[in-house]
């Protein structure tokens, strides 16, 4: 049985719109709307949701999990996404921390997204994990907000993104 409650999703000082909160099969998923906007000849706008899953899962599960049941795990691409997120997790039950979509080349040793390289960073201490010594996946704390690298075999609740499309007349 699935259970869907519209619900506000807001910050200190932004409304962020409205969202979801989906509880099934003893899951909670909590989804508010994110400002990045896209549009193309068929589809307008298109508004992206993060998904908050409160489900231990390992990295790689994780990433299959969203890509299975939404679109991605989390991409964190610029300052206002990265505020956004906060407030989100500034809302949501759980400590954390909280896998997203991020992850080492273990052949380059630079860091990635699903699809590309990372050119925006909220480090801890401001310094990306280098190898040998970083643990190749990434998580975002719910404390401090920050970005720090884990272990990819550990299981933490997990951040996706979901992507909702309007058609044009």
């Amino acid at each position: 049985m699935t259970l869907v409650l519209f619900i506000l999703c807001s910050g200190k000082d932004l409304f962020l719109g409205v969202g979801l909160l989906m509880i099934f099969s003893g899951c909670c998923v909590h989804a508010c709307q994110s400002k990045r906007f896209r549009t193309s000849k068929y589809f307008s706008p298109q508004i992206s949701f993060v998904i908050i899953v409160h489900l231990n899962l390992t990295w790689e599960d994780a990433f299959d999990y969203c890509a299975d049941n939404h679109k991605s795990l989390l991409q964190i691409e610029d300052s206002e996404d990265q505020k956004a997120v906060e407030q989100w997790l500034n809302y949501t039950t759980g400590d954390g921390p909280f896998w997203i979509g991020l992850r080492q080349s273990r052949v380059f040793g630079f860091w990635i997204w699903r699809d590309k390289t990372v050119s925006y960073s909220n480090w801890m201490d401001g310094r990306q994990p280098e190898m040998p010594i970083s643990d190749n996946c990434g998580v975002i704390n719910k404390t401090d907000y920050k970005w720090r690298d884990e272990n990819c075999w550990h299981e933490h609740p997990f951040i996706c993104e979901e992507e909702i499309s309007f058609m044009n007349k």
